[in-house]
């Protein structure tokens, strides 16, 4: 991968609409049109274009898009296309479909006051009362002793990125650092070792995703992947 690329790369790691935007100028879009895609498909809150502008600058410094006239300055109505050498990083990019839901919340809305009104109605449904002092319960907790050179290397190399969703951190700790978790792909309680090869930094979301999650496999193999191919520190 050439230095241009891999810059490139590393910035679609940690700033939205990179990637993205190189798949969206396979087919020639306006400034104006790729602010309509990233609003409404990907749902960003973006009122001007400038966001859309400074990115194009981007990827048009590092030779990856171009304008249509061949004009080597942004135009607001000239159409952008992807180069070669675009069409290149493109393949090689992990690129993200939105998933986005319609909600009915009218009808949601409906649904719910007719349930509520089903249990109000009903006599025999008392709502619960609860326990004044609930019964103690004595457990037995194996704990492993981890490293903790491991853990700060992780953070430290993962800095404000979920390693998973590449979503930033949630918030930040009261010592400045950003809130991110450490998980071991292989659970230690399972044989897994406390090396930086099966340790990575997620965000709250996608680690309690990863312990209880339907499609955890598929989350742990992705994961696997991203390290086979050295795409996480």
């Amino acid at each position: 991968m050439g230095y241009r690329k891999l810059v490139i790369a590393i910035i679609h790691r940690h700033i939205r609409f990179i990637g993205e935007l190189l798949a969206e100028v396979k087919e020639p879009k306006t400034i104006d049109e790729l602010l309509e895609v990233a609003t409404k498909k990907y749902k960003f809150d973006w009122t001007q274009d400038q966001q859309v502008k400074r990115r194009c600058r981007w990827l048009m410094s590092a030779g990856m898009i171009i304008p249509e006239n061949g004009s080597n300055r942004l135009g607001k109505n000239i159409p952008l296309r992807l180069t070669r050498s675009g069409s290149g990083l493109l393949n090689i990019l992990e690129i993200y479909e939105p998933i986005v839901t319609i909600f009915d919340y009218t009808e949601l809305e409906r649904k719910t006051r007719e349930e509520r009104k089903k249990i109000r109605e009903k006599p025999d449904l008392p709502p619960p009362i609860g326990v004044a002092q609930p019964q103690k319960k004595e457990q037995t907790i194996i704990q492993y002793a981890r490293c903790e050179k491991i853990r700060a290397w992780v953070l430290e190399q993962a800095g404000d990125i979920c390693e998973l969703c590449s979503n930033k951190a949630p918030f930040i700790k009261e010592d400045g650092t950003p809130f991110l978790e450490i998980h071991h792909i292989v659970q230690l309680s399972q044989g897994g070792s406390d090396t930086l090869e099966n340790t990575v930094a997620l965000c709250p979301n996608c680690h309690r995703h990863l312990h209880y999650g339907k499609d955890r496999k598929r989350k742990e193999q992705k994961l696997r992947n991203k390290i086979n191919k050295g795409a996480l520190p």
